[in-house]
């Protein structure tokens, strides 16, 4: 795992190296979910940040990467007083060890069991931290498989309470054949907006101005996140978090270790042996970054502008984004 600053200097030895790294990345996440459970508990009793109307709207999105750790208190105070916070993907299942309350879930990403499991691990943490979300972006392909009735999840899978109780081995059992006729259990009081993205290179792959149409997709999840964001919040500032591209690391790494029956998909051994994200390798010619200039064009007709938090990340190194703070 690439070692991130520790502030450790004296330190020698690999060992010493280690151990001093592993407990500063303990540290900061006991740091964050207690900085997470402030701002839960804030968004629970109604007390939000006022917002000005003269500001420019600003909007953070949660990646997977492992620079999510290195934000600052600071920083997320201020990711937290944004008027959208977005997860997408596996981010959701582990927000509170980024510190990070989402406002929406986009996942799109529903190709492998792998996926689809994540799906409902992510709903699960909604549900568990009483989550109302302002949005939660779903394939039209499960349209009529969604329901807040746990009972009906639970038939659907067939599947008991005491086996509820623990997420491992309930997607365990049969996952494959479970998924097919899933019924995803979805937090109460949060819309649902049904839509599709338009595999990368079917020549209509183009920019949607509403749901009616299929997000564009270009090698990665994150462009189809960013269309939904020129939809929902358009004229927004909008800064990344833990989207690096640079590392095959998710910030969640060891918890991942929870959840071994399906933490791995077909990219998984890809990404382990370059050392990048899959949206950043060459595959069938194309990475996700020979579409910036166009990705650029569509923020900039609807009045967004792209950060990234980490001037190391990918964003930064291939002009999709600026690397500038946001505290």
């Amino acid at each position: 795992m690439p070692k991130i600053d520790t502030g450790y200097v004296n330190l020698t030895s690999p060992q010493e190296l280690e151990r001093a790294h592993q407990d500063w990345i303990a540290s900061v996440k006991s740091r964050n979910k207690s900085a997470f459970s402030h701002f839960l508990q804030k968004r629970l009793e109604g007390t939000l940040h006022a917002k000005s109307a003269t500001e420019r709207k600003k909007v953070a999105i949660l990646g997977s990467g492992i620079s999510a750790l290195n934000l600052t208190l600071d920083q997320l105070f201020a990711i937290d007083k944004c008027n959208a916070i977005i997860a997408f993907n596996k981010s959701m299942a582990f927000a509170n060890i980024a510190g990070v309350v989402p406002t929406d879930f986009v996942f799109l990403d529903g190709f492998s069991a792998t996926a689809k499991a994540f799906l409902q691990i992510g709903l699960d943490f909604c549900i568990r931290h009483q989550l109302s979300l302002n949005n939660i972006v779903m394939s039209n392909g499960l349209r009529g498989r969604v329901t807040t009735s746990q009972e009906a999840h639970l038939m659907s899978i067939g599947a008991t309470q005491r086996l509820r109780q623990g997420c491992s081995a309930l997607y365990s059992v049969n996952m494959e054949k479970c998924l097919a006729s899933w019924t995803y259990l979805a937090p109460k009081s949060t819309a649902i907006t049904y839509c599709d993205h338009t595999p990368f290179q079917q020549p209509s792959n183009r920019w949607a101005s509403s749901y009616d149409q299929p997000l564009y997709h270009y090698r990665g999840s994150l462009t189809h996140v960013l269309n939904f964001i020129t939809i929902q919040y358009p004229d927004s500032d909008i800064y990344l978090a833990g989207v690096d591209f640079n590392t095959p690391h998710y910030f969640f790494q060891e918890e991942l270790a929870e959840y071994a029956d399906f933490n791995s998909d077909w990219t998984t051994q890809l990404v382990t042996d370059t050392g990048l994200h899959f949206s950043a390798q060459h595959w069938e010619g194309t990475t996700m970054f020979d579409d910036s200039e166009y990705i650029n064009h569509q923020l900039s007709l609807y009045g967004c502008r792209l950060f990234s938090l980490n001037e190391k990340s990918l964003m930064v190194k291939h002009s999709l984004a600026t690397y500038r703070d946001i505290a």
